[in-house]
């Protein structure tokens, strides 16, 4: 397995390929959701592996490959106190449940000392500022 230095990483599909004695193309592909060409023999050994070693697959490498992201982006103004983060917590799970993850982006707007009102306020999008159209 691939756990050299670290016991608590999450295996891989190399891990679940090793285990099932496949190589990972066969393993991604028994495990995709796509229809793809794997013994029905091969696929059962695989998903057998998968759910031994508690694999989970990474969304984000998939992704990579089926160039979709599976992501939701929940934006919100504020969070005003710990029963919306109750509210978050359900809808996260609402969302996992069907195989996507959730960006929570908080955007606050808070009149920053010495700015006029209505002078134009920089978001901020990743690391990279946005200031609104005039």
């Amino acid at each position: 397995m691939n756990h050299d230095n670290s016991r608590d990483a999450p295996p891989t599909i190399a891990d679940v390929a090793r285990l099932a004695g496949v190589s990972r193309a066969v393993a991604s592909r028994a495990l995709s959701n796509e229809p793809r060409p794997v013994s029905s023999e091969k696929r059962e050994r695989v998903i057998a592996a998968a759910a031994n070693l508690g694999y989970k697959p990474n969304l984000l490498a998939q992704s990579l490959t089926t160039k979709t992201v599976n992501l939701v982006a929940v934006v919100v103004n504020h969070i005003h106190d710990l029963s919306d983060l109750d509210l978050f917590d359900r809808l996260i799970d609402q969302v996992q449940s069907i195989g996507k993850q959730v960006i929570l982006i908080r955007i606050h707007q808070n009149r920053q000392p010495g700015r006029r009102r209505g002078q134009p306020h920089p978001r901020s999008v990743g690391s990279r500022p946005v200031r609104p159209a005039h």
